[in-house]
């Protein structure tokens, strides 16, 4: 991840409800993702709090999850929460004040203090396997996105049947609709573009597509893999 400049602040962004926030241990060797409920004034901020059986699905190497899950969530102990908004990674140190059990499962976090910002630079495509649905005439064929970034995508057919209509829509410049399944929405999402690429590799097809304008889901999809 590079940037072009960092900086403190001592506010968060208006980040929407549902936004993807990683929280790790101060040594980094204990990440989780969860979404972010909400940030009430200056005081708290509010994440989903996951079950033991959600940790222990993700760190497998825990002897004792109910154990680790006590200690770890304590009142005033201490961890780090990252997000990323409108290509900005906010980072900050913070700290549990409450945990809700029944039926919110809330984590209550002290507000920060002091947040540290750092701008993105403009991303090259980003590995992925990510399902789409594409139009071929009257019909739709399914696909998988191997790489994604703002401007476009790769797309990987298993068969070259359609290869001519594809070369067809590519000389025509017409813009065409595809779905594809983005797992942070846990649904698809329509997508707009222009074919700049068709491939022929091993009976397979390699279909390079440049977006139309900028795609929500998109966004938020990279967003949730800056995290990392």
């Amino acid at each position: 991840m590079g940037n072009v400049a960092e900086n403190t602040l001592t506010q968060l962004p208006n980040v929407r409800v549902g936004t993807m926030v990683q929280v790790s241990s101060l040594n980094g060797e204990i990440r989780f993702f969860t979404p972010l409920v909400g940030i009430h004034g200056r005081d708290v901020i509010v994440a989903h709090l996951p079950s033991t059986g959600e940790l222990k699905r993700t760190y497998r190497f825990m002897d004792d999850p109910l154990k680790w899950y006590q200690t770890f969530f304590k009142v005033k102990h201490h961890m780090v929460l990252r997000l990323v908004h409108k290509g900005v990674a906010y980072a900050f140190e913070t700290s549990v004040v409450d945990v809700v059990g029944g039926n919110s499962h809330l984590l209550i976090l002290r507000y920060p203090e002091q947040v540290f910002l750092r701008e993105l630079r403009k991303e090259p495509r980003f590995p992925c396997s990510l399902m789409t649905q594409l139009p071929c005439g009257s019909v739709k064929i399914d696909g998988l996105v191997k790489d994604i970034s703002q401007g476009g995508c790769q797309v990987r057919l298993e068969s070259t049947v359609v290869s001519r209509y594809l070369k067809e829509l590519k000389e025509a410049r017409e813009l065409i609709e595809f779905d594809v399944f983005f797992p942070q929405i846990d649904a698809f999402s329509r997508l707009w573009g222009h074919v700049v690429s068709v491939i022929p590799v091993e009976e397979r097809l390699r279909l390079g597509l440049v977006f139309k304008g900028e795609h929500t889901a998109v966004n938020e999809y990279l967003d949730t893999l800056h995290l990392y």
